[in-house]
């Protein structure tokens, strides 16, 4: 297993069984607001936006902006069509952050993102995935 695999698994795994541990983690302010924009990017249907926030291995991976959101919009509903987001804990190792972010959906349905960021070249933020799931409540 890949040094990144393992962190990515050991990060989903504790954030979303056990996410009190990371109550005094938050992630950079930077990073946060590339995960607020990409959503409200995807909330407008954005594509080029949404887009622009993505790695160059996800652009590299999906092609185009068009199939970027499309891909976004058939999987991960939440992601696209949400009535509220709350940032949650983080955790950091190196250049990449792993957030989490509890989505209210359309539905009221909850669910419980977590967002991969890696540092470019630039010192900027950029998304590298999603993983997704849903949490046992529902919203009131």
């Amino acid at each position: 297993m890949s040094p990144k695999s393992w962190y990515l698994g050991f990060v989903v795994g504790f954030a979303l069984v056990t996410p009190s541990a990371f109550a005094n983690e938050m992630a950079p302010v930077e990073a946060q607001s590339v995960v607020a924009d990409q959503l409200s990017a995807f909330e407008r249907d954005d594509a080029a936006g949404a887009w622009r926030l993505a790695a160059p291995e996800v652009q590299e991976k999906f092609a185009s902006p068009s199939n970027f959101i499309g891909v976004v919009k058939s999987k991960y509903g939440p992601i696209a069509r949400h009535r509220s987001v709350d940032f949650g804990p983080a955790a950091r190792k190196g250049d990449e952050i792993g957030m989490v972010v509890t989505i209210v959906a359309d539905d009221n349905e909850v669910w419980s993102a977590l967002f991969i960021l890696s540092k470019q070249g630039d010192g900027g933020w950029k998304t590298t995935s999603c993983l997704l799931a849903k949490a046992p409540q529902r919203s009131v």
